[in-house]
């Protein structure tokens, strides 16, 4: 089995000679077979992120998990968790940071509602970014992106399934430099309201901060960034087990090399 990574891939037309193509009506165009897919599923993946293929049938490889699924199952969503630096120290993001907040889909319903503004921390929502996954999609004809995350088909709607225990690990925000190059790299034309924002990012947090930059100094955005985004040991009214165990999984550093090589 072969997987494409974030981008699919674009296999070169059949050739035609110019004798084949000159037949008959000079205005008419060669019939091209479609080329066949040098690979068996495409994957929708950012470079903060980690595909973690838990799992314990599929050998902790993603080739393995995929090939496992029903073979009238056209695409598979990977829940999405998110990273929970738990200091000011990182540096590598895949290396130091081993703590997430789970994806909602894997939270009971009555926790989820119970704590939901304790976990959120003051946050606009239970996630700083995107919330509905990523995933992977069988290449047949008809096949096309619907967005950054879900595919689609020409032909129909796909057959879709969602993991239970594999996971795409997002690591954002884990560093305050992460603050300062989102600021750097996005000048939002207009008046700076909440209209105008819309219009250049999709996501509440990243308005929260872009519109903060403009009253604030680098003193009180790091605060901000540490009351809001750090998980230490403080970082909660309520004792850190009790949030712990309904909302944060850690992974240990191995499992996330595995990730990372497999």
């Amino acid at each position: 089995m072969e997987i494409a990574i974030a981008a699919a891939h674009r296999a070169r037309p059949t050739s035609v000679s110019k004798r084949e193509g000159s037949k008959g009506n000079s205005n008419s165009k060669p019939k091209l077979k479609p080329p066949k897919p040098s690979f068996d599923w495409i994957v929708q993946i950012d470079t903060d992120e980690l595909l973690h293929p838990a799992g314990a049938k599929n050998g902790f490889g993603i080739k393995s998990l995929l090939a496992s699924l029903p073979p009238d199952v056209d695409q598979h969503v990977f829940p999405n968790y998110e990273a929970c630096p738990e200091d000011s120290s990182v540096r590598d993001p895949f290396v130091d940071v081993t703590l997430f907040k789970k994806s909602y889909s894997h939270v009971s319903r009555d926790a989820y509602m119970e704590e939901y503004a304790t976990v959120t921390r003051g946050n606009p929502n239970y996630f700083l970014t995107y919330a509905n996954g990523k995933s992977a999609a069988r290449v047949i004809p008809g096949l096309r992106p619907n967005g950054a995350h879900r595919f689609y088909n020409y032909g129909g709607k796909p057959k879709e399934t969602t993991a239970t225990e594999a996971a795409v690990l997002h690591f954002t925000y884990t560093m305050f430099d992460d603050v300062l190059k989102r600021k750097a790299r996005c000048e939002c034309p207009g008046d700076g309201s909440d209209e105008a924002l819309q219009k250049c990012f999709i996501l509440d947090f990243d308005r929260t901060l872009y519109k903060m930059w403009d009253e604030s100094s680098e003193e009180t955005m790091r605060r901000f960034w540490g009351e809001r985004v750090v998980y230490g040991e403080t970082a909660f009214q309520h004792p850190r087990s009790r949030v712990e165990r309904r909302f944060l999984r850690t992974f240990p550093v191995d499992s996330l090399q595995a990730t990372r090589t497999s």
